[in-house]
């Protein structure tokens, strides 16, 4: 496998969430506003290509070692650290929603409490924060493709048996399928500086980092769809997982067999959001790091509690508000960064023969 591939996984495997893979996301920003919103899948899988193009381009042509850096060549220390903050909060979220996604698998699949669920994923991923496995590569390398293989699986079985019906709409949380789809892409690009710029160094050429654009919108693009299409069947939007209830009423046996796929997806993005919320206050604090996974563990346990489709709806909702601005930065700066040319050097040549 090729470096950019790997970059590409990474960010398709940061994407690829309880939220994502158990459908929550799909439903909540996009099937909930009928037939037109797949014009935002559309649009999603095209933007998230641009950005993450935008973000390895700038990231290999200047050098960047991570997101302070490439912030704060955009907007200087001050609003670096907002963003930091912003961002670090975020992926506390973020960890908090894949421990509810656990609970939800454990109330809704096993019959079991709610609770025990969101205990073992805290247990899981405290364990693995203790070992200090930081080999995020290694891991979304492995379990990346096979999430991806699960859920076109899980499409071509249902597009090959056609069992499914007419496209409901219900009413959702924003006023449009567009704005709903803007939200989407936008708290979605709130991880895509930290964890891209953090992959400089799978990034050889400038066409290695639109490949890797390139490959992660086309993927992204066709797993929503594969998940909107599933979705439109008729199903109880109330379930917590939509996507396992959407498939129990097509085949017993993929409802069985895609529950592995969504349970890596929970444990992949808990393992990457937890490790980024670590790593941020054990630099700036200095902080013990087994009191910070104690206490990020009990806080996210807590907050887990409140049950996943609400914390999908709710606080992704609140953090794709706030992160329009850092969307239309990233684009507007990144965009004159995807020259394949080498216009700097154009540049210097001139000052040179004009300073003769």
């Amino acid at each position: 496998m090729k470096d950019w591939q790997k970059a590409a996984l990474v960010y398709i495997g940061t994407v690829i969430g309880a939220g994502f893979a158990s459908g929550q996301e799909i439903l909540r920003f996009f099937v909930v506003y009928g037939k037109e919103s797949f014009w935002g899948i559309a649009i999603s899988g095209v933007l998230f290509g641009l950005i993450v193009s935008c973000v390895l381009c700038k990231t290999y042509e200047k050098k960047i070692q991570g997101a302070d850096e490439y912030y704060a060549d955009i907007a200087g220390n001050t609003v670096t650290a907002l963003l930091n903050l912003v961002v670090s909060l975020f992926m506390f979220s973020s960890f908090c929603v894949m421990n509810a996604g656990s609970g939800a698998l454990f109330n809704e699949q096993l019959n079991l409490p709610a609770w025990l669920g969101i205990l073992v994923m805290c247990l899981l991923c405290a364990f693995i924060f203790l070992k200090d496995i930081s080999g995020i590569v290694g891991l979304n390398s492995i379990f990346t493709p096979l999430m991806i293989l699960g859920i076109l699986f899980l499409g071509a079985y249902v597009f090959v048996t056609k069992k499914t019906l007419h496209t409901l709409s219900c009413h959702g949380i924003f006023q449009n399928w567009f704005i709903s789809c803007m939200v989407y892409i936008s708290y979605n690009t709130l991880t895509t500086v930290p964890v891209m710029s953090a992959l400089g160094k799978l990034i050889h050429k400038k066409s290695d980092a639109i490949k890797a654009g390139v490959m992660c919108g086309i993927t992204l693009f066709a797993l929503s769809a594969v998940l909107w299409f599933v979705l439109s069947t008729r199903t109880k939007w109330s379930m917590q997982l939509p996507i396992l209830h959407a498939m129990a009423g097509i085949s017993k046996a993929a409802n069985i067999l895609y529950i592995p796929v969504l349970y890596i997806a929970m444990l992949t993005t808990a393992v990457s959001s937890g490790f980024g919320v670590i790593k941020t206050i054990n630099a700036r604090f200095n902080i013990n790091g087994l009191f910070i996974i104690a206490v990020m563990c009990a806080l996210a346990a807590i907050i887990s509690l409140s049950g996943f489709s609400q914390l999908v709806e709710k606080l992704y909702s609140l953090f794709g508000v706030a992160g329009l601005g850092v969307l239309v930065i990233v684009l507007i700066d990144g965009i004159k960064y995807l020259s394949i040319g080498k216009p700097r050097k154009s540049k210097e040549k001139r000052k040179k023969r004009s300073n003769y």
